[in-house]
């Protein structure tokens, strides 16, 4: 049997939106469904004949609290993700092992409500090894408490990091690891997990103020050789960083050490191999590829005869029935707490409003109508959100509900008033460099240089690298306390009919870079 729970002994209030004072938002610290007993799904036999074993380890990356099946998209859900690998172990019930590559928790209402918990009970139940630090596990971490450690605390499997550091230390935080060893039918394998040391920018700022990513090769080639030396015969790495510019990195490191590489973070199913011949594999977001490395050793020698890959492309192609004691904790939350906030109506659409341009710009809007409203001594004369990974969904023609907004809009994602000179501004409002949705107060106006302005982007793109907000040194003025998600629901209501036309780039000149 797998271990215990440690129920969780923090309690907070469930919290209100500042905006419009709705309830909200998530599950409390300290509450925790009825469960069931998790039991040790990998007790069984390894697979193996006279002369080799053979080992199955399986991987989901990116899965941002996918919960629910949705066929058409290829997206298995929590409930039949468990019996679509249950259905692999009937092959081999000791030599499969699943991890994942991070990126779990944050994306949809039902996973964000309650603050992964759900989707980490899931991996409970589905006997998952270990989970590697994606950047969007960092999400909540700046708030009111950590809901990382708490979901640590529910999890039965460790949370990897080999090259996360608490800052100025060569300690690991309390709620993460280098590595684990599982030991199945007499061998050990060993899984090494890192996050990408180039994606620190994709994190809130404010959330890793503590820490230190550092090389993920190098931590990767260094823990796998501790783990050789602990007596493992097998050991994979998992990163979260696309598979891509790991597959360059290692090209120089044939000693790296690991019989197969996961990645993640770029939202792709890709197979390829390593200088040494090992599978190098990434999967799709939302649980729309599950990828595969096929092992075989020698039961006598434990050398490593083939190492293959794959990933399935479509796990939705086989029918699988809901794993019965996941649906008995997904009714809990989704009673309790998930369907009050996610089924809440809002108003219609016209017609589809894209992720690439309506959805931006009804974003943009609607920061501008609720901060020029609470800020109205304030002259807001732009707004700014990006668009690549701020909007995840479309929003459909028809009736619209909270969960739609939230599938669009998952992150919690703070509105800052900034300042900055005309000159700046100008360059923010012209370029076509800069990926975000843009609302123009002022483009039938001429801007002066050598004047400040006002414009608002979120907490995430204020202190982001990658945007020219920070470069330039654009102080933030105030922190609203304005979730871009809550205004535009806000604005559906208020409106009761959106219209696409109102929000499309071509027709609004208010949404359109200047000349």
């Amino acid at each position: 049997m797998k271990k215990k729970l440690i129920p969780v002994l923090l309690i907070l209030p469930l919290l209100t939106s500042c905006s419009g004072g709705k309830a909200v938002d998530h599950v409390p610290a300290d509450y925790t469904p009825d469960l069931p007993q998790f039991k040790d799904k990998g007790s069984g036999a390894v697979k193996q004949d006279d002369t080799y074993a053979y080992f199955d380890i399986y991987e989901v990356s990116d899965f941002h609290g996918a919960t629910v099946y949705n066929k058409d998209e290829k997206e298995l859900g929590i409930e039949r993700l468990s019996s679509y690998f249950d259905a692999k172990r009937e092959d081999n019930p000791g030599g499969t092992i699943l991890i994942s590559g991070g990126d779990m928790w944050q994306g949809s209402a039902d996973s964000n409500v309650t603050r992964g918990n759900l989707v980490t009970y899931a991996m409970d139940v589905m006997n998952f090894s270990a989970m590697t630090f994606g950047n969007h596990e960092f999400d909540w971490e700046a708030g009111e408490t950590s809901w990382i450690q708490n979901n640590k605390d529910r999890a039965t499997f460790p949370f990897l990091g080999a090259n996360i550091f608490k800052k100025g230390t060569t300690d690991h935080p309390e709620y993460c690891q280098a590595s684990t060893i599982v030991e199945r039918g007499g061998f050990k394998v060993g899984i090494v997990g890192t996050i990408g040391d180039n994606i620190r920018d994709s994190i809130l700022a404010a959330a890793i103020t503590d820490l230190e990513f550092t090389d993920e090769v190098a931590a990767a080639k260094s823990e796998a050789a501790k783990l050789r030396e602990q007596g493992c015969d097998i050991v994979v790495w998992s990163t979260h960083n696309d598979i891509d510019s790991i597959q360059t990195r290692v090209a120089t490191v044939p000693d790296l050490g690991v019989d197969a590489i996961f990645g993640g973070h770029t939202h792709a199913n890709i197979t390829k191999e390593s200088v040494t011949g090992a599978p190098m594999l990434e999967t799709k977001n939302y649980g729309r590829g599950i990828a595969h490395a096929s092992i075989k050793i020698n039961k006598s020698t434990k050398e490593i005869v083939s190492a293959t890959g794959n990933v399935d492309a479509d796990p939705t192609y086989q029918d699988y029935s809901p794993d019965k004691d996941i649906t008995g904790i997904y009714d809990q939350y989704s009673k309790k707490y998930i369907n009050a906030v996610k089924n809440r109506k809002l108003g219609k659409a016209d017609a589809k409003f894209s992720k690439e341009d309506e959805l931006g710009n009804l974003a943009v809007y609607s920061m501008n109508k609720a901060t020029s409203a609470k800020y109205n001594e304030i002259e807001i004369s732009a707004a700014f959100t990006n668009k690549s990974g701020g909007v995840r969904a479309d929003l459909e023609k028809g009736k619209i509900i909270y969960g739609d907004v939230y599938a669009a809009f998952p992150f919690d994602n703070e509105i800052v008033i900034m300042k900055t000179s005309g000159k700046n501004l100008k360059s923010y409002l012209s370029s076509t460099k800069l990926n975000a949705a843009r609302y123009n107060n002022v483009y039938d106006k001429t801007i002066d240089s050598s004047k400040d302005y006002y414009y608002l982007t979120t907490d995430y793109l204020a202190t982001n690298a990658s945007f020219p907000f920070m470069e330039n040194g654009d102080p933030v003025i105030e922190y609203t306390k304005l979730n871009v998600r809550d205004v535009i629901a806000d604005t559906i209501q208020e409106m009761g009919k959106i219209k696409a036309q109102d929000f499309k780039t071509s027709a609004n000149k208010q949404y359109q870079r200047i000349k």
